[in-house]
């Protein structure tokens, strides 16, 4: 009897990418991000989906949104801060809001039109 080995596979929760990774039909700051593979566009100005950030009244649970409680001047200056990315404010997302309350966000506020599974 041999014994096996273990591998370790790094898990990679946070990877976001601007969309101006092949053709691009976005002007100025774009982008999107994954998490637990559900890739969100969104540009700059405009938002998620180019229709808000979704983190005020009118939203569904706007206090879920992973830049709840921001301006858009500190949502571009983010933006700026992470090199054109949102990564640092999806990073602080994931560890500050649970996976059910995030999926129901992205369910209930972005169109199935600007999301899809990242495989």
């Amino acid at each position: 009897m041999s014994s096996g080995s273990n591998q370790a596979i790094t898990y990679e929760e946070v990877a976001a990418y601007q969309a101006d990774q092949g053709i691009t039909t976005y002007s100025g700051s774009s982008g999107g991000y994954t998490t637990g593979g559900i890739y969100i566009e969104w540009e700059n100005p405009g938002g998620f989906t180019n229709s808000g950030w979704f983190n005020t009244e009118g939203a569904t649970n706007p206090q879920h949104s992973p830049v709840y409680g921001m301006s858009n001047d500190e949502i571009t200056q983010a933006i700026t801060d992470g090199g054109g990315t949102l990564d640092n404010v999806f990073y602080t997302w994931i560890h500050a809001i649970g996976y059910e309350e995030r999926y129901h966000w992205i369910l209930d506020n972005v169109p199935s039109n600007c999301r899809y599974e990242r495989i």
